[in-house]
């Protein structure tokens, strides 16, 4: 049973820093309806990023939310380089915590062994701010056990064993050389929708970071760009500052037998992976290969 965070407590915290990149503006709805979730519980400044102007929806955000800071961004880094744009405007220390969140768009049907079918992942991503309950839940948790330092769906979140081989090396170099050289343990949040305490996140604005740095998304997610290089760094600074990342939706012996299977099954994919392949390349196909042998490559539509 979870404790309920103090008025006391509730009095002593600080503002939210909340950010939103809407680039699919037809799931603006749904972000909106998670905003005034967690605005209920506390004061909020909403940096909501956008590729270009969306007067409708503009309109709709500063009737809707005080405090509210919109910004241009251009279309490189994924949802990552806005954030850390984001950051680099803020004083951290204004806040208790970050939140971060973004358009998901669905994954296609055809690719649903690849990834999570349909809306499954967004839905996981953002079920912490779903509903004023689940929200609720996590601001307990977060106030009430200081070992968390980061909010992540179990089912989203991978560690350094269970990550693809090329992320891992790629990740490992970029934090050794811009972060710490301490041992590289991280667990991260795949799809980066996550809330966290903001004083984790000082290494990231120390990085200095423009957009000029990242490069232009890749529908295939196949490279290991600096947007996904930081989302790993996330985890990372979490741990290395000896806090956990956890899914504060949950009870913690749930989330230990989920982890528990969730990482068997990955395990056992990097083991047959000499021998199934599955991914999707830069020419937006499924790819299945047994025996480095192609079988089957099925042409997707509408992949984020």
């Amino acid at each position: 049973m979870f404790l309920t965070v103090t008025d006391t407590k509730r009095n002593k915290m600080k503002r939210f820093l909340v950010h939103i990149h809407l680039y699919y503006d037809f799931l603006y709805k749904e972000l909106k309806q998670c905003l005034l979730n967690i605005k209920d519980y506390n004061e909020i400044d909403l940096y909501v990023t956008l590729p270009k102007h969306m007067e409708e929806i503009e309109n709709d955000i500063k009737s809707s939310f005080d405090n509210v800071n919109i910004i241009i961004s251009e279309n490189l880094g994924y949802d990552i380089a806005p954030f850390a744009d984001v950051l680099s405007r803020v004083d951290l220390d204004d806040y208790s915590y970050v939140i971060k969140l973004h358009t998901k768009r669905d994954v296609p049907s055809s690719a649903s062994r690849f990834w999570f079918k349909g809306a499954k992942w967004r839905n996981m991503l953002l079920k912490f701010v779903k509903t004023k309950e689940n929200f609720k839940r996590v601001l307990d948790r977060f106030e009430n056990d200081r070992t968390i330092g980061m909010h992540g769906p179990v089912t989203s979140t991978f560690n350094f064993i269970t990550d693809d081989k090329i992320g891992h090396k790629e990740s490992n170099k970029f934090i050794k050389d811009n972060i710490s050289k301490n041992n590289i343990y991280y667990r991260f949040v795949a799809g980066t929708m996550f809330m966290a305490r903001s004083e984790l996140l000082k290494p990231i604005q120390k990085l200095n970071l423009k957009y000029a740095d990242f490069d232009k998304p890749d529908a295939s997610h196949e490279d290991c760009q600096l947007a996904h290089k930081l989302e790993r760094t996330f985890g990372f600074i979490v741990y290395n500052n000896g806090y956990k990342v956890t899914d504060c939706t949950i009870t913690a012996f749930k989330n230990f037998l989920i982890t528990s299977y969730m990482n068997t099954i990955r395990i056992l994919n990097i083991i047959t992976d000499p021998f199934v392949s599955i991914r999707i390349t830069k020419k937006n196909k499924l790819l299945v290969k047994i025996l480095k042998i192609p079988v089957l490559a099925i042409k997707l539509k509408n992949i984020d």
